[in-house]
């Protein structure tokens, strides 16, 4: 792994501080200040402003830099993932993360910046099922491959649908072969 440098847009202090601590056993990421990084973590959603217009802004700002945008949140929601991955942001990743899942994740951003699965608004199962739907699996045989539920698949679904903005299975598909995640 080459060297990767970080820098934080508009975090407190003691979320730098938190960062230094995570990146200490880890030599190759160095959280700089004030100058171009390899990637720069934004929070959209500081618990000071909660709307989709300041998260759109901070996005925008930190994105000027031309590096690697990386929305850094804490519990990030399907709605804020959403939101992060149509404002451009490279990837998403949560504040709860500890030093080994952060510094892959933040890697794997940096080696491979087009990969979709850094900026999708869900997590793998509902990446999954999005996948089977499109390649063109009902509810029940989704649910037994998985081996989850069938109201299970059906909710996922339902969310993801409401999240992405899609009114039905055929929309899914298509976003799916869109982003990556299928064939056309």
């Amino acid at each position: 792994m080459a060297h990767v440098t970080l820098t934080t847009f508009r975090e407190p202090d003691l979320i730098r501080f938190g960062l230094q601590e995570i990146l200490r056993d880890h030599p190759e990421f160095e959280l700089v200040d004030g100058r171009h990084a390899d990637v720069v973590l934004v929070d959209p959603f500081p618990p000071t402003e909660r709307s989709v217009a300041d998260a759109l802004q901070r996005i925008t700002l930190a994105s000027r830099a031309g590096s690697a945008v990386v929305a850094f949140t804490a519990r990030p929601s399907l709605r804020m993932k959403s939101i992060a991955r149509k404002a451009g942001c490279d990837g998403v990743a949560d504040k709860f993360w500890g030093s080994t899942e952060l510094t892959t994740y933040l890697s794997s951003v940096v080696e491979t910046p087009d990969r979709p699965e850094h900026v999708l608004p869900f997590d793998g199962r509902k990446q999954e099922i999005v996948e089977l739907v499109a390649k063109g699996g009902t509810n029940r045989a989704i649910a037994k491959k998985i081996n989850v539920s069938e109201e299970t698949v059906k909710r996922d679904l339902e969310v993801v649908m409401a999240d992405l903005d899609l009114s039905n299975r055929a929309h899914v598909a298509a976003w799916a072969a869109a982003h990556g995640l299928v064939s056309a």
